[in-house]
């Protein structure tokens, strides 16, 4: 279980220590919370490809622990970090 060290970098699966959920859910009003899904209020990054903005998701498992889900369109739990800024990224770095 991931617990507060200073610095949010959990990995993808990974279950989250409650107290750590609700303060992320209570510094910022949440953009959605609903059916076990926790989703940050602030957006983290945006899919350069559908312009859709990433939010930092966690959703209850079955034995009704949080896990961190990574950076996810609204309403969903499938990881996207991929599409964004590391995206763009990679695109240009064959420029330099």
């Amino acid at each position: 279980m991931w617990e507060k060290d200073g610095e949010f970098s959990p990995t993808i699966g990974q279950e989250i220590d409650i107290e750590i959920v609700l303060d992320m859910r209570d510094c910022v009003p949440p953009a959605y919370w609903s059916n076990g899904i926790i989703q940050c209020g602030e957006t983290y990054d945006h899919d350069f490809k559908t312009f859709q903005p990433l939010y930092t998701t966690f959703k209850k498992n079955d034995a009704g622990n949080y896990i961190y889900c990574g950076h996810c369109y609204l309403g969903k739990t499938e990881d996207k970090t991929e599409r964004g800024y590391g995206y763009i990224a990679k695109l240009f770095s064959n420029y330099r």
